[in-house]
């Protein structure tokens, strides 16, 4: 095959593709183009190689094209480049052809995947009820007690001040967990917060209460984050 002939040659004579392309007024990108079977060189530059690789042309082309006198018949020539031309092309076209091709895939793949996003996160959405668009209040109340402190944390919605979660620590005693258990989420956000200061004050502590407020955008990040 051409390709393979010149890039065979070239090694064999010990040329480098820029000293081969130095030799033959083309760029090296030329000479790689010829061996990689991307474009095939004209009849001047094919008969060009043939002299510095001391071959006949009908060597590099694969085939007997001229005669044993080395008689030259431009005409078969021409039309063996030709149809070399036309197969390396038809070559490169299939190739930009399925380059095009998985590029396409590529994309319909990436959008069909956000898509699936979007319909997991919708759903997802819609599985949380309104619940998930209200806002809500999240109240630390930090308490001391003789040296130890205690950090209870209640979230309430901001409409109705109704506590919907508390949190306190495992190791917390029983005398303070009673004052911050299950009862407190009879009361309003406003009354659990008073019995339970109350509660720590009757003993000689103190406490601290901090809100933090959540809008519903910030929740939406947090489940889905």
């Amino acid at each position: 095959m051409l390709s393979e002939n010149i890039k065979t040659l070239r090694k064999q004579k010990g040329y480098s593709q820029e000293q081969l392309a130095d030799r033959l007024n083309v760029v090296r990108q030329t000479v790689s183009k010829w061996e990689k079977g991307y474009s095939v060189p004209d009849a001047d530059m094919l008969e060009e190689l043939a002299d510095i690789f001391e071959v006949q042309v009908g060597d590099l082309l694969g085939k007997e094209i001229l005669t044993q006198e080395k008689t030259t018949d431009i005409g078969e020539l021409v039309k063996q480049l030709t149809i070399l031309n036309e197969y390396f092309a038809e070559k490169v076209r299939k190739r930009k052809k399925a380059k095009r091709v998985l590029k396409k895939l590529c994309s319909i793949i990436f959008i069909v995947a956000i898509l699936f996003s979007m319909y997991l996160g919708i759903g997802f959405l819609a599985s949380q009820g309104h619940e998930i668009f209200r806002d809500e209040v999240s109240i630390s109340i930090i308490c001391k007690l003789e040296d130890e402190e205690y950090r209870i944390t209640m979230n309430a919605w901001k409409d109705t001040d109704e506590i919907h979660s508390i949190s306190k620590p495992n190791d917390m005693p029983e005398a303070v967990s009673d004052v911050s258990g299950d009862n407190l989420f009879d009361l309003s956000a406003d009354d659990a917060l008073k019995e339970i200061e109350s509660f720590f004050k009757e003993k000689g502590g103190s406490c601290e209460i901090i809100y933090e407020d959540l809008s519903s955008f910030e929740k939406i990040l947090e489940k889905i984050l």
